[in-house]
C-alpha cells in the first residue's frame, strides 16, 4: 500500500497508494482520504514522533516547531510526502495521459518544446511535474512556468534526473529534480540544490 524512499542523506519520501488506503481505512471522501494519507506516511517517515502540520500564507505546507521542509502532492490514487532536513524541499505526482499535450504551450519554453518534441507522452508529464516540483520549492505565487521555470534538456528513460531552474527577478537557484515512472505516473522530487 506504501513505500519509504530515500532520495539523499538528508531526505526520504513516501508514496501512499490513496485507493488501498481508502478501502482499508473505510473513507469515501477523497478529500479525506488525502488527508489522512499525509497523516498516515508523515507519521512513518517521523517514526511516529509528534509533528504540527500546517500550511502559510501561500498555502505551502510545513511542520510547525521542526527544521524539517515538507512537500505534498497527489494525482489519480498516488500521494507522495517528502521530507528535506536542510531546505525547502518540492515533489510532484502526475498521471501519464495525452491531456498534457492540449497545455504544453502553456508551461514550455520554445526551447523546451524543441528538445521534448520527438520524446513520449511521459516526458511531457514529467516536465510539467519537474516545473510544478520547482514551484513548490520556491512556494510563492508569482511564477510564470514559462519565464521563471527552466528545464536544461533530458531524454527520458524510466527513471533519471531533471536540471531545473528557478530564475526569477527576487531569486535564482539551480536544482537537481530526480524522476521516475511508477504506475503510470511520473513522481519528480527535489535531490538538491546546485548553486
Amino acid at each position: 500500500m506504501f513505500n519509504v524512499f530515500d532520495i539523499n542523506d538528508h531526505s526520504k519520501g513516501a508514496i501512499l497508494n490513496l485507493d488501498e488506503f481508502a478501502i482499508a481505512n473505510n473513507i469515501t471522501i477523497k478529500r479525506e482520504a488525502e488527508k489522512q494519507g499525509a497523516r498516515f506516511l508523515l507519521g512513518h517517515l517521523l517514526n511516529g514522533g509528534e509533528y504540527k502540520l500546517i500550511y502559510d500564507f501561500f498555502g505551502k505546507p510545513f511542520l510547525k516547531e521542526s527544521r524539517s521542509h515538507i512537500s505534498i502532492a497527489h494525482s489519480h490514487g498516488k500521494l507522495v510526502v517528502i521530507l528535506n532536513d536542510k531546505e525547502s524541499t518540492g515533489v510532484d505526482v502526475e498521471l501519464i495521459r495525452d491531456k498534457v499535450f492540449n497545455v504544453k504551450d502553456k508551461f514550455l519554453s520554445k526551447i523546451e518544446l524543441e528538445f521534448l518534441k520527438d520524446q513520449p507522452v511521459e516526458a511531457y508529464i514529467a516536465s510539467w511535474a519537474a516545473k510544478e516540483t520547482l514551484y513548490k520549492i520556491y512556494g510563492r505565487k508569482e511564477i510564470e512556468f514559462i519565464l521563471h521555470l527552466l528545464l536544461e534538456p533530458f531524454t527520458l528513460q524510466n527513471e533519471g534526473e531533471i536540471v531545473g531552474k528557478i530564475s526569477h527577478p527576487n531569486f535564482s537557484k539551480t536544482f537537481n529534480l530526480q524522476y521516475k515512472i511508477i504506475d503510470a505516473h511520473v513522481l519528480v522530487c527535489m535531490d538538491k540544490s546546485v548553486k
